[in-house]
């Protein structure tokens, strides 16, 4: 008897999970589920599910939820196109190459955002503005422009709202005036794999319409673009750009309006990324805080974030409880679990991982890793001055540092070129620590310059402790000198303090990456690579074997000078230091 009871129950869970697994929460009479096929906003459509690039566990959900609402799947092994098939749903249009009919295939082409937002809106969405796409002319650099569903987004949550205003003349320009301009610029958005956006330019005359989208967890927050270029447009220097965008790289000119939904979300973020290594859900928050960022109002009501496109039921739950309290319980309750692993973390030289081990092994604070054999030079370190190198330093401090760095320097090889870099570059107001970067202009002086400027500088007591010299630059190539270790200096607190030493054909590239800040770097990067086949670091500009990510690339750099002639060399407009805070 027990054992038909259990047969019982393990039938009747997974029949729940069914269910689940079409989207619907409550069990449905078996009569129902055949009615609901006949009458659902599928009925008497056939699509063809492409595979490529798509999660295997999503779309079973996609076919399941097509077919309980009548749709019908087309047999994907099937060597000519059925005249019964109406639709192809596909990642993008590059996911059809190699398949049986292609070129005919493509011809029925829709996005999976498109199936995506028939289900969220529960009715069948006309097909029009995802059935075009623009491909730049060089093969070379062909990347699929996508906006269809994000500016729609945009229009439903503009709709709640007094559109922000960025131009004269623009108050009276609707949303879908607004998205139609955005329709017709020479730039468009692109998406990285961290889900950060930036804008790429396009050939002369390339126009971009809403069309085909990427896969929706690449998705990122909507933008909007400048009108049609325009020989004006082309010598149009960055800051003009960034007002007439709103958005260049991902970085808006307007501020955060909804700070007080941001900060907390943006905790969570980190608190997953840094101190948990939980990628998968701070991706979710991180995506979630730039969608919030870009809005070009301030949010006051949970309806107006509803329908955005990738925020979840929990997600506007946390959103509604912030909007009400002013705070989120569940914010307050993973610092309680994590602070202790946070404060470890935050110890130079022990990461996120290393951290929740050592909390595993019983460790509490700081002080308890004082007498740990175990620790590394660089964390011994951290935890002996682990008080005063976490405090912020003053820019005006870094300045001097700078300063009397370059002093010395001048000592050892007249003429060299010394430069902070880092977020005092950037013009921030305080910093970590002080990132000095140095080189010479003869191309030879450099060598050896660091061992040598090192010992002046523990001989005088500005250095108190420090890792061992890298010495990379001597040997000539790219590679620098590397030097990390703690000075004390007119009686300050202790710092931080990283120096490099390249060579002169390199510099620019070593400045540009270590002045960041991060979120460019990458993009810049990516860049380089889906556009040019390019492999971007701190040591130059080299030619990839392809595109892929993995690919070989050359060991001799493509000459760049300066950081401007980087920028130019990617198709960029220069950015100001102080511009590049995104």
């Amino acid at each position: 008897m027990s054992e038909e009871r259990s047969k019982s129950t393990r039938k009747r869970a997974n029949s729940i999970k069914e269910c689940f697994a079409n989207g619907n929460s409550k069990l449905r009479p078996k009569g129902r589920e055949e009615e609901e096929k006949k009458e659902g906003i599928f009925s008497g459509i056939c699509a063809l599910f492409v595979e490529r690039g798509v999660n295997g566990m999503r779309l079973q959900i996609w076919k399941k939820r097509f077919e309980s609402l009548g749709g019908t799947i087309a047999d994907p092994n099937k060597k000519r196109v059925s005249r019964d098939l109406n639709y192809v749903l596909a990642v993008n249009r590059k996911a059809l190459d190699g398949l049986p009919d292609a070129e005919n295939l493509a011809k029925l082409f829709l996005p999976y955002d498109w199936l995506q937002t028939c289900l969220t809106e529960g009715i069948l969405v006309s097909t029009e503005s995802y059935q075009s796409s623009v491909v730049l002319r060089d093969p070379e650099t062909t990347i699929v422009a996508t906006a269809a569903l994000e500016q729609q987004d945009l229009a439903r949550t503009c709709q709640l709202q007094t559109p922000h205003v960025t131009n004269p003349g623009e108050e009276h320009k609707t949303t879908s005036e607004i998205t139609s301009t955005s329709r017709e610029s020479s730039s468009f958005l692109d998406t990285t794999q961290d889900g950060t956006s930036f804008l790429v330019k396009t050939e002369e005359n390339a126009t971009i319409t809403a069309g085909t989208s990427v896969a929706a967890d690449d998705q990122e927050e909507p933008v909007e673009e400048e009108d049609a270029s325009s020989d004006e447009d082309e010598n149009m220097n960055f800051k003009e750009k960034l007002r007439r965008k709103q958005t260049f790289y991902g970085k808006q000119e307007s501020p955060n309006l909804n700070e007080h939904l941001t900060n907390p979300l943006a905790e969570m973020w980190h608190l997953y990324e840094d101190v948990l290594g939980d990628q998968w859900r701070s991706l979710i928050y991180r995506k979630t805080v730039n969608k919030l960022r870009s809005l070009p109002y301030k949010v006051t009501s949970v309806e107006q974030i509803r329908e955005m496109y990738g925020v979840g039921k929990s997600l506007v739950k946390m959103v509604k409880e912030i909007l009400g309290t002013g705070q989120l319980q569940k914010l307050d309750n993973l610092k309680a679990q994590v602070g202790e692993i946070q404060v470890l973390g935050s110890v130079w030289g022990i990461g996120a991982i290393q951290a929740r081990e050592l909390y595993k092994k019983g460790f509490r604070t700081v002080k308890d890793l004082e007498n740990y054999s175990s620790l590394t030079s660089m964390q011994r370190m951290g935890v002996k001055y682990y008080d005063d190198i976490n405090l912020r330093i003053p820019r005006d401090e870094v300045a001097d540092t700078e300063k009397f760095v370059r002093g010395v320097v001048e000592t050892l090889a007249p003429g060299a070129w010394v430069n902070a870099a880092g977020s005092y570059r950037r013009g921030k107001p305080t910093c970590g620590d002080v990132d000095i970067l140095i080189t010479h202009p003869d191309g030879s002086s450099h060598q050896d310059l660091l061992a040598r400027l090192v010992q002046e500088l523990r001989r005088i007591e500005f250095i108190v402790d420090g890792l061992r010299v890298d010495a990379n630059a001597r040997k000539g190539g790219t590679q620098p000198d590397m030097f990390m270790g703690i000075f004390h200096f007119q009686g300050k607190p202790y710092r931080r303090i990283d120096i490099k030493v390249y060579p002169r054909h390199v510099y620019a590239f070593a400045l540009l990456a270590f002045t960041g800040n991060d979120v460019l770097n990458r993009k810049i990067r990516f860049l380089a690579r889906v556009k040019f086949g390019y492999k971007l670091s701190d040591q130059g500009l080299f030619i990839r074997e392809s595109k892929k990510k993995d690919s070989k690339a050359s060991t001799e750099s493509i000459p760049c000078e300066t950081e401007r002639e980087i920028f130019e060399k990617l198709g960029l407009d220069y950015p100001e230091p102080h511009d590049r805070n995104w």
